[in-house]
């Protein structure tokens, strides 16, 4: 268990080597290691009734997970006789003429779907219209910019993260202007989706950051060369967090904050005051 000067010893390191103005030394990162690894012990949760739910809950993004077996059920022995429908078996020339209009049957409706077919397939691809709100920079600035503000969690990113490309059915709308060159899953947090992306700007790369639940989106975009001076962050507040997700400690006067810093760390997972 972490008390409250090891808690804010851990918050200064985690700023220290992954915040915009990282300069930590070698003995700061040793000391961070160090207390990283007895915060997550002491997130891990229990068994019991009474298990902590501070610490953020992330679950893999989709695709990831294995779904469960299949029951087996008995299959019907082969030799078993259909029930007797009180009707005669029709006559071989009755059977022919219910074949062949089945036949024609099947023709007619395989040659509509050649033809209609990519249009529907259009149609699928295309999601319902979400709603999608952009994070103002005052919003991200206080955020990342709190001396008090509690570092929760930290999503770590795959080194080759920038390779992934999900289909646009799939992603969220990033609020950027230019074709999405790469997107993918970080999991989900607190009943979010959290999504990251990167678009071919007018001038420049940019970064995105998102967090999605059901047809609703909040989103970030900024300079690819400048995300760390320029607060690429997505907020949650109180009443936006199913009460079931939210952390233990959560009040409603204050946020939740996914920071992603300048450095390829990670996304840092912040509890602060609400802006005013």
């Amino acid at each position: 268990m972490m008390d409250a000067a090891a808690r804010a010893e851990l918050d200064r390191l985690r700023r220290r080597v992954y915040g915009p103005d990282a300069g930590a030394t070698s003995a700061e990162i040793a000391r961070l290691t160090e207390l990283e690894a007895v915060a997550h012990a002491a997130a891990r949760p229990t068994t019991g009734a009474d298990a902590d739910t501070s610490a953020a809950r992330i679950t893999p993004p989709r695709g990831v997970a294995t779904a469960p077996a299949r029951s087996r059920t008995s299959a019907a022995p082969l030799s078993q006789t259909p029930p007797a429908t009180g009707r005669s078996a029709a006559a071989p020339s009755e059977r022919g003429g219910r074949t062949a209009r089945a036949v024609a049957v099947g023709i007619v409706v395989i040659a509509a779907a050649a033809v209609v077919g990519p249009y529907l397939v259009r149609l699928l691809e295309q999601r319902a219209p979400e709603r999608t709100v952009v994070i103002e920079a005052a919003e991200a600035y206080t955020l990342v910019r709190d001396p008090d503000a509690i570092v929760l969690e930290r999503i770590p990113l795959e080194t080759d993260y920038d390779q992934h490309l999900v289909p646009q059915s799939e992603r969220p709308h990033f609020p950027s202007s230019g074709e999405v060159n790469w997107a993918f899953s970080a999991g989900t947090l607190y009943g979010w989706e959290v999504w990251l992306g990167g678009v071919d700007g007018v001038a420049q790369p940019v970064d995105c950051i998102a967090l999605r639940r059901d047809d609703t989106t909040r989103a970030r975009c900024v300079n690819a060369v400048l995300r760390g001076q320029s607060a690429l962050a997505a907020t949650l507040p109180y009443d936006l967090i199913p009460a079931g997700d939210r952390p233990a400690q959560m009040t409603p006067r204050q946020r939740i904050g996914l920071w992603w810093t300048g450095g390829d760390t990670g996304v840092m997972v912040l509890l602060a005051d609400a802006r005013e």
